[in-house]
């Protein structure tokens, strides 16, 4: 007798947002392309992406023209993943944002800044941004 056919066998289930972390994870393609849109990116623009998790802004961002993307990502096990499948000028950071050096972001080497932030992070981390970075040229 044959092994049953296992069509309806599922895949493991993708890790779920860790509410420690503060994580919600984007997922609408159309809030992505608006965003994406936002950012304006051009093929000599440097982007940092601030907790890509899944990556679905991450994907909206790396199908348009742009120098490089840099992901800052908290998460471990994201980490490794947006490093994994990123594109060629694509590079994820295991760090927390808050403890990022934003005072690397300078004029001479301006940056765009994208997220989609967890709520108990975003006050403390835009205020490092707008006061630290003085090389960012857009934020959304």
């Amino acid at each position: 007798m044959s092994a049953p056919h296992r069509q309806n066998e599922k895949k493991p289930p993708a890790p779920r947002a860790k509410k420690s972390l503060g994580q919600h994870f984007l997922r609408r393609d159309d809030i992505c392309r608006r965003i994406a849109a936002l950012i304006a990116p051009e093929p000599h623009d440097r982007i940092l992406e601030i907790g890509p998790g899944p990556g679905a802004l991450t994907r909206a961002i790396e199908s348009g023209p742009h120098a490089r993307l840099l992901l800052l990502e908290k998460d471990r096990h994201w980490a490794a993943e947006r490093q994994r499948l990123g594109g060629p000028h694509t590079q994820a950071v295991l760090i927390d944002a808050l403890k990022f050096d934003w005072q690397r972001i300078r004029p001479e080497e301006p940056w765009k800044i994208m997220g989609n932030l967890p709520y108990n992070v975003a006050s403390p981390l835009i205020w490092d941004i707008v006061s630290l970075a003085r090389g960012w040229q857009r934020a959304v």
